[in-house]
Order: C-alpha cells, then sequence, then structure tokens
C-alpha cells in the first residue's frame, strides 16, 4: 500500500481519496462507471485538486480504489495521517459504501468535502451525513481549496448555507503544474495501449447538451485552461520521460480552433495520444493536426446506431459525418473506437447487434457498448423497464466479445511483430 505525499512544514494535512471499493468503480470526473474489462484510469479530480493545494498543504493522495486495499488497512493510514481536511470521491453506483467508510474516518475536527457524481445532487441529505461539510461541483474551481483550507463557501460549492453559482459558460482557468509523481501510474490500464500512461485535462466539462450527459454545458458548464500552464505540464511530463498521454477532456478540440491551439502546442513533444472526439469536429485539417499532435487513438461517441435516437438525445449527427469522421482519422494511421449507449425506452431487444453492425460499417478499432443510467445532472431520458434492462446488458456484453475479441486478438500480433 502506498500514497503519494507532498509534505511541507507545518501547513496543513489534507487527504485527497478515491476510497476503497468492495468491486471495481471507476468514480472521478462526476460519472459513476463499473469497467466492462481490465481498465483504470487516474482520477483527475484529485490530481488538479493536487495542482492547487501544493505549496500550501501537506497533501496525501490516496487511490484505495486502484491499489484494491482493504477498506480497514486505509482507515489505519488515515487515522495515522491525522489529516484536517478530507477531500472524498463518492459515486452513485458505490454510493452507501462510500458514505459508510468516510463515516468511519471522519471526525468534528476534520473538514469533509465530497467529490465525484454524488456532489452533483441537488437534494443531497446533509442531516443524514452530517460529517459532510461541502459538495464540490468543479474540482478545477479555485473556492474549492479556499473551503479546504479555510472553510469559506463560494462559487460551485454547495452547502448546507450556500447554494452553488450557475456553471461556468466560457473563460479560462488555472491549476498550477499537476504533480503526477503522487499517484503509481503503473497501476492504471487502458484498453490497446501497453505499459504506463499519463493524464492531462486541457479543458473543463463540455459546451454541448446532449441530454444523456451530465457533463455539458448545463451540467458542468465549461471553460479552457491556460496553454502557458499546459506547456509547464507538458514540459514536466517531458522530465518524467512520460510517452503516453490521455487526454481527460470531455470532448477534445469541443470548439476547433481551441483544439488547434493544443494539437500545435502538443506538436512540439512526441507524446503519443488519445481523446475522446466528437465526429462532426473533425475535418481534413483537423485529423492531420491530430495526427501531427500525436493521436494514436481516438474514441469517437456514436451513441445510437439509429440517427433519429441521436437526435432525440441532442447528438444530432448523421451516418454519413460518422463515416467521414471515421475515414479521415483512418487515412492519417489513427485508429478510432465507437462508442454506443443502448437501454433508452424505445430501443429494439436487438439494439445491442445494431452497434456492432455499425462499427462493422466504421471499421471501429474496438466497439464499447454501455446501457443507460441516469446520472445526476443530466436532464431525465426514457430508460427501458426494469425488466428489459438486464437483457440489454448481457446482450451489449456478448455484441462486445464478438467484436472486440478478433481486433484484440490481432492486435497482440501485430504487436509483437
Amino acid at each position: 500500500m502506498s500514497a503519494g505525499t507532498l509534505d511541507i512544514g507545518a501547513l496543513p494535512k489534507v487527504l485527497l481519496l478515491n476510497p476503497p471499493a468492495s468491486s471495481p468503480v471507476l468514480r472521478d470526473y462526476y460519472c459513476s462507471t463499473r469497467p466492462k474489462a481490465n481498465y483504470y484510469w487516474q482520477p483527475i479530480d484529485l490530481l488538479c485538486l493536487a495542482a492547487q493545494l501544493r505549496g500550501r498543504a501537506r497533501i496525501m493522495l490516496l487511490d484505495a480504489a486502484a491499489q484494491q486495499t482493504p477498506a480497514k488497512q486505509v482507515r489505519k493510514i488515515v487515522q495515522a495521517y491525522q489529516p484536517e481536511a478530507v477531500y472524498c470521491l463518492a459515486s452513485t453506483l458505490s454510493f452507501q459504501e462510500d458514505m459508510a467508510f468516510l463515516q468511519k474516518i471522519a471526525n468534528e475536527k476534520t473538514r469533509v468535502v465530497i467529490g465525484g457524481e454524488a456532489a452533483l445532487a441537488p437534494d443531497f441529505p446533509f442531516e443524514g451525513f452530517p460529517f459532510v461539510d461541502a459538495l464540490a461541483l468543479d474540482f478545477t474551481a479555485p473556492e474549492l481549496s479556499e473551503f479546504i483550507l479555510e472553510g469559506k463557501a463560494s462559487g460551485r460549492l454547495r452547502t448546507r448555507d450556500n447554494a452553488p453559482d450557475p456553471p461556468p459558460k466560457g473563460g479560462e482557468y488555472a491549476l498550477g503544474v499537476v504533480p503526477h509523481n503522487l499517484v503509481d501510474n503503473a497501476l492504471y490500464k487502458l484498453p490497446l495501449w501497453k505499459g504506463v500512461f499519463h493524464s492531462l485535462l486541457t479543458d473543463f466539462g463540455c459546451p454541448y447538451k446532449c441530454s444523456f450527459c451530465n457533463s455539458g454545458l448545463d451540467g458542468l458548464g465549461y471553460k479552457t485552461r491556460n496553454l502557458e500552464e499546459i506547456e509547464k505540464e507538458l514540459n514536466l511530463l517531458k522530465i518524467l520521460e512520460a510517452r503516453q498521454i490521455y487526454l481527460r477532456d470531455m470532448t477534445f478540440g469541443a470548439e476547433l480552433n481551441r483544439g488547434m491551439e493544443v494539437l500545435n502546442l502538443l506538436s512540439r513533444y512526441s507524446f503519443a495520444l488519445r481523446a475522446y472526439l466528437r465526429a462532426d469536429q473533425i475535418t481534413p485539417a483537423f485529423a492531420k493536426a491530430l495526427k501531427k499532435g500525436g493521436f494514436q487513438m481516438a474514441q469517437i461517441g456514436v451513441e445510437s446506431s439509429s440517427a433519429l435516437t441521436r437526435q432525440a438525445l441532442g447528438k444530432n449527427i448523421s451516418d454519413e459525418v460518422f463515416f467521414r469522421a471515421f475515414r479521415l482519422l483512418q487515412e492519417q494511421g489513427i485508429e478510432a473506437g465507437a462508442h454506443f449507449i443502448i437501454g433508452f425506452e424505445e430501443d429494439p431487444p436487438l439494439a445491442a447487434m445494431d452497434c456492432l453492425t455499425m462499427a462493422k460499417k466504421l471499421n471501429a478499432a474496438y466497439c464499447s457498448i454501455n446501457v443507460i443510467q441516469d446520472r445526476l445532472g443530466a436532464r431525465a431520458n426514457l430508460l427501458a423497464d426494469s425488466l428489459r434492462r438486464p437483457w440489454f446488458k448481457l446482450h451489449s456484453q456478448a455484441a462486445m466479445a464478438l467484436y472486440n475479441a478478433p481486433k484484440q486478438a490481432g492486435f497482440i500480433i501485430l504487436s509483437l511483430i
């Protein structure tokens, strides 16, 4: 068991915690998901907050979920450290477990802030969890570190007495350079990438308004990170001999001119990159810039094989645009994965097979099929009834296995040649 620490003199002790989990769960960036395979990425919330607190607090960053550390052992570490403030991720999928653990390590002297999707609850039951002092709706906002250190609530923080400000609709933010050495990057894995990778955030939120997502303009909002600060972090990653970087933006290049600026900066380095992209942003010029910047893998949200369903979800992109985007990327030697969502009320029983068929037509590097769940901060979606949902889950797993097993076998063979 290890935890990254930044210890400077008599500054206050802060614990940044991804709590232990009885089964694999991803809690960061206001999403709650169960990994469908052996993959896990760095909790970007905790890294960004560590950057803001650097030099102002003694920091322990503890990713107990990634390290698969038993709760009892984590409690001993926390009790020995005796933090004055705790920032803890909490998922809607593991909420009761997360709160039960947090209650055991909190006391009346500890300031406790919740992050993750659970923090987006507009009616969070503070009376049921008196040890929770605040909910953080933006882990990049400067008022978060101020509350952790001083207890002053403002901005995108929800407390018993403070209603949060609306999400940002633009503007720029800065964090400081992220201390990537606070986590053991060897713990984390991504499909179709071998070896160590690092996470980097260049934008926060997303300027779009897809109804199934809580990370858009009306949910988290959208703002861009200072380019000079990104360059400083890239220089640090170069010093750390990073080779692969997962750009953690919800939608990289969501604003095309901004995306081109970041790619121009990335092109000065030799990192291998991957990120989520929108198909309707991929022009010939942007595809060339992605290649020059170092992109190896694009993760494309197709969402549904039905254009009518996509339109209803607020992602009105035609089949022709998807085929063009995948072709442009593939012509540049960039692999593109297709991500789908099924389980809506109007979805046919064989929706997963329809996704598989479209992934084949796109010649996608892989096919990821997720069963929809309501997310805090997203507009309500019509989910299939509870009796049909297990079928969608089972069928999605079968369809992904049919598509991905031959692709992954070919990738492994090619990587050994």
